[in-house]
């Protein structure tokens, strides 16, 4: 089982933005053994045998740059609504909890030059901790865009090895991600462009027929109105469907289906 999931990159094109990355001639990072061990201590939380299971359970929160993907992580799990012990995939805490991000961020006073340094390294250590929680059958939150192909291949392999797939869908429309995404750069100096927000909205509407059929169980959230988060759109369990928004479900989702 393992090893068929190894080969998968976590819904997200490591070996093309690794290109990208050498293209720059950037210096190249290092974890040293102890940080590793750090942190796949910190993500992988000592359990008891209890901790793996014979039907283990992937949550996915997907959604697009400024989607509010982590808010609602934090909220579910502060709500007894996820697991307090699944594994968490999302590289950009693992790259918040390395030390070396941390004393770059200390020594550059520099957000966009830290994340920049640390995002590989981090990204490639968050693969790491992902392969090692699914081979040995943890609970996963896997917090990542979707917005790319290989993630409902990623779903697809998981779910054929005995992982039940319960999906969250953060949406919300596209000049408020945008206007998020711009917010996100003054607070922490992480420049997205425009095009890329509007690429990553576009592409996750396209796949929504896949993770409809490839989730157990799968709901839509709209997250526009900082007023009212996470206003729910749509649910399936099976073929039972619930439409809670149909305007924004017909707009947006119907029309894929």
């Amino acid at each position: 089982m393992a090893s068929r999931l190894l080969e998968h990159p976590a819904g997200e094109n490591i070996a093309g933005r690794l290109k990208n990355k050498k293209k720059r001639k950037r210096k190249k990072h290092m974890i040293s053994a102890e940080d590793k061990h750090q942190i796949f201590t910190l993500f992988m939380k000592a359990e008891n045998g209890d901790a793996v299971k014979a039907d283990p359970v992937l949550y996915v929160i997907a959604g697009g740059i400024g989607a509010g993907k982590t808010t609602f992580r934090k909220e579910r799990i502060k709500k007894g609504r996820l697991p307090e012990t699944a594994v968490l995939h999302d590289p950009d805490s693992v790259m918040t909890a390395l030390p070396g991000y941390n004393r770059t961020l200390e020594i550059s006073c520099d957000p966009a030059h830290a994340f920049s340094e640390w995002e590989m390294p981090a990204r490639m250590l968050a693969e790491e901790i992902l392969s090692a929680a699914i081979w040995m059958r943890r609970d996963v939150i896997y917090e990542r865009s979707c917005a790319l192909d290989t993630a409902p291949e990623f779903l697809r392999t998981a779910r054929e090895d005995g992982y039940r797939i319960d999906m969250a869908l953060i949406h919300t429309d596209l000049d408020t991600a945008i206007a998020r995404a711009r917010h996100r750069e003054e607070i922490e100096g992480r420049h997205t462009p425009p095009d890329l927000v509007r690429e990553r909205h576009t592409a996750l509407l396209n796949l929504w027929p896949q993770y409809r059929n490839l989730a157990d169980n799968i709901t839509i959230y709209d997250n526009s109105d900082s007023a009212n988060p996470f206003q729910p759109v749509f649910t399936a369990t099976g073929e039972d469907e619930t439409v809670y928004a149909d305007g924004i479900y017909r707009r947006f989702f119907c029309a894929k289906n």
